[in-house]
C-alpha cells in the first residue's frame, strides 16, 4: 500500500474520532444572544413522525395561494419544469413604477408547475430551534437563482436589482466568487422578517430556492474535570471518569501506525473556531500557504490577503487564533505531533491541518461562513474536511457547497441524545455521498449518553467520551473533554 494512500485512510479513521470529539471548552451560542443552558441528558425519541416525500399542489382544497399565504416549501424544494420568463421591454403595473414585464409573479401559481418536497423538514419560520438557540440570522436570507439567470451576468444583475427594489432589500454578497454562481446573500430591512422574505422571493419564477442564513453550533456537552489516558487510541481497560473500560474498545491506532503514522501530503481542513498555532504538539503540523507572503497584499492571487495560515471567515481576516478551544481540541485529536517526547499523539502523527475559522468565541457560525470555508478548502488543496458543528436548519446552499467538494466531509452526529432519523441535524444528515456522520462512543464501546444516533442517518461510531487533546490554555499541555467533536 502506498504511503500517501495509507495516510489518507488513517486520516479518515482519525476524523471519525475528530467528528466525535469536537466539543471542548466552549460555551454554545453567540455573543449576540443570551442562551439558556441545554439539557443534554435526555434520550427519549421525539414523537413527531418523519416527513414523507409528497407533491405540493398549488390548488388543493384550500384554493390557490394568495399574496399573503405562507409558502412553507420555499426552503427545501426541488423545482422541476418551471418556465424561465425572459426579460422584455419595460412595463408598468400597480405593483411598482417601471416594473419589468414578466418579472412579477402572478396572483396564482399555475397548475403546470410541480413543486416537490423531499424528505427534509420544511422551514416554518420559527426563529429558535428545538434547543432554544437562535436558528438563523434575523436580517438576511440566501437566494439561489435558476441556472438560466445565474449563468447570465446581465440578466442576473437586472433581476436581482429588480427584486431588491421591489422588496426594499439589498445584496450583501454574490457567492459566484465562492464557487456557487447565482447564490446571493440578501440583507433585509427592519420591517421584513426572514419568513416573509423567503415567501416573497421564492414566489418569483427565476428563484430556485430562498432560505435562512442558518447558525451552526459546536457539538458539546458540559466539561468533565477528570483526567485520564488516550483510551480511544489504545484501550487497555483503564479507568476513565470513574468507569473501567473494555480492552480493545478503541480505534486500534497502534496497528494502523505499523502501516503509516501519517503524511505531510494529507491536508485536513478543520472548519471550526480556529486553532492555537503555537501549541507545541500542533505547530509543526499546521498547513502553510507557501504561495502567500506577509506583505499586505494578495501575493498568490486567491482573493485573500496574507492568508499564510488559513483564513478567518468569522471576522474576514487572516487571524485564525482560537478563542474558544473547540477547534484546537479537534486538531489535536486529528494530528497532534507524535513521537516528540511530549504528552500526546494524534491519530496521525504527521499531517497538515488547514485552519479555517468560521465560528466565534462563543461557538457559533453561519451558513455563509461555512460555504466560504468549504470553497476555500476546495480551492487550496484540502483532501478532507472536518465539520464538528450542526444546526436543525436545512440549507440547500450548504448542501451544494459540500457536494462540490471532491473529498470526504466528516460531520459530528450531534450531542443532544436524540434520534437523527426523526429530528435531523445538518450537515450530518444530508444524503450527500461524501458525508460521513459520526456518533460518540465510550470506553466500553457503548453509545455515549449524550450522543445523537440514527440507523439511517449515522454511519459510524468512534471514541467521544473523556477525550484528551490539545488546549488553548497551555503551550505544552492538554485537557480532557467529555464531548463529541
Amino acid at each position: 500500500m502506498k504511503r500517501g494512500y495509507s495516510a489518507v485512510l488513517l486520516c479518515i479513521v482519525l476524523l471519525f474520532s475528530c467528528g466525535i470529539v469536537s466539543g471542548v471548552l466552549s460555551e454554545d451560542g453567540d455573543d449576540r444572544f443570551v442562551e439558556p443552558d441545554l439539557n443534554m441528558t435526555g434520550g427519549d425519541e421525539p414523537s413527531a413522525p418523519p416527513k414523507e416525500t409528497k407533491l405540493f399542489d398549488p390548488e388543493d382544497e384550500s384554493g390557490p395561494l394568495e399574496e399573503d399565504d405562507p409558502v412553507e416549501i420555499s426552503v427545501n424544494m426541488n423545482v422541476e419544469g418551471e418556465p424561465h420568463i425572459p426579460l422584455e421591454e419595460l412595463g408598468h403595473s400597480e405593483h411598482g413604477e417601471d416594473e419589468l414585464k414578466g418579472l412579477h409573479q402572478p396572483e396564482e401559481i399555475p397548475d403546470s408547475i410541480p413543486f416537490f418536497l423531499e424528505e427534509m423538514p420544511p422551514f416554518e419560520g420559527d426563529p429558535l430551534n428545538v434547543y432554544s438557540r437562535p436558528l438563523y440570522e434575523p436580517d438576511s436570507i440566501l437566494v439561489q437563482f435558476k441556472p438560466p439567470v445565474a449563468s447570465n451576468t446581465i440578466l442576473m444583475a437586472t433581476t436581482s436589482d429588480h427584486l431588491n427594489a421591489l422588496h426594499q432589500t439589498t445584496t450583501r454578497l454574490d457567492l459566484a466568487d465562492y464557487g456557487q454562481p447565482g447564490l446571493l446573500v440578501i440583507n433585509l430591512p427592519d420591517d421584513l422578517t426572514v419568513p416573509d422574505a423567503i415567501n416573497r422571493f421564492s414566489r418569483h419564477p427565476d428563484i430556485l430556492f430562498a432560505e435562512p442564513n442558518f447558525y451552526y453550533y459546536h457539538d458539546k456537552i458540559p466539561d468533565d474535570p477528570d483526567f485520564g489516558l488516550l483510551w480511544g487510541l489504545r484501550n487497555t481497560g483503564q479507568i476513565v471518569g470513574g468507569q473501567a473500560g473494555t480492552t480493545g474498545a478503541d480505534i486500534s491506532a497502534p496497528g494502523a501506525w505499523d502501516i503509516t503514522t501519517g503524511s505531510t501530503d494529507v491536508v485536513i481542513a478543520v472548519i471550526d473556531s480556529g486553532i492555537y498555532l503555537n501549541h507545541y504538539d500542533l505547530n509543526q503540523n499546521i498547513w502553510r500557504n507557501i504561495k502567500e507572503k506577509y506583505s499586505g497584499s494578495d501575493t498568490d492571487g486567491n482573493g485573500y490577503i496574507d492568508d499564510v495560515d488559513g483564513w478567518n471567515f468569522y471576522n474576514e481576516n487572516n487571524d485564525v487564533t482560537d478563542l474558544n478551544g473547540h477547534g484546537t481540541h479537534c486538531a489535536g485529536t486529528i494530528a497532534a505531533i507524535g513521537d516528540n517526547g511530549w504528552t500526546i499523539a494524534g491519530v496521525m502523527w504527521t499531517a497538515r491541518i488547514m485552519p479555517l475559522k468560521f465560528s466565534g468565541p462563543h461557538g457559533s457560525g453561519t451558513t455563509l461562513g461555512a460555504i466560504k470555508a468549504i470553497n476555500y478548502a476546495k480551492e487550496n488543496g484540502a483532501h478532507i474536511i472536518s465539520n464538528s458543528w450542526g444546526s436543525a436548519g436545512y440549507s440547500e446552499a450548504l448542501k451544494t457547497a459540500i457536494e462540490g467538494f471532491d473529498g470526504i466531509v466528516v460531520c459530528s452526529a450531534g450531542n443532544n441524545a436524540s434520534n437523527n432519523d426523526i429530528l435531523p441535524r445538518y450537515p450530518s444528515c444530508y444524503n450527500s455521498s461524501n458525508i460521513i456522520s459520526v456518533a460518540a462512543t465510550d470506553n466500553n464501546d457503548a453509545l455515549s449518553e449524550f450522543s445523537c444516533y440514527g440507523a439511517n442517518t449515522v454511519h459510524v461510531g468512534a471514541p467521544g467520551t473523556m477525550i484528551y487533546s490539545t488546549s488553548i490554555l497551555y503551550d505544552y499541555e492538554e485537557l480532557f473533554s467529555d464531548l463529541t467533536l
